[in-house]
């Protein structure tokens, strides 16, 4: 997983501990407001830039969520987009 994103955890109720998104500086809730986590866990998939791509709330199997990993990881996103 490692190869292909850079995972990160964030407690979302963290106003002290920072992260740079892009060109962004924020602290933990912040960038979970950013991005409109109302939910726990939440996962999202960013672009190098910062830019949101997908996300999704709540738990999901481990089956269903290297679905999605794989699916991003192979960029099969970017041939969706050019059809």
């Amino acid at each position: 997983m490692n190869e292909k994103f850079v995972s990160v955890k964030l407690n979302a109720e963290d106003r002290t501990s920072r992260i740079k998104i892009g060109e962004h500086d924020l602290n933990y809730a912040e960038a979970s407001g950013a991005y409109g986590v109302e939910g726990f866990p939440t996962t999202l998939v960013l672009d190098a830039s910062g830019q949101l791509i997908f996300k999704f709330a709540g738990y999901r199997p481990k089956e269903q969520y290297m679905e999605v990993l794989t699916y991003f990881g192979e960029r099969k996103f970017e041939e969706e987009e050019k059809k």
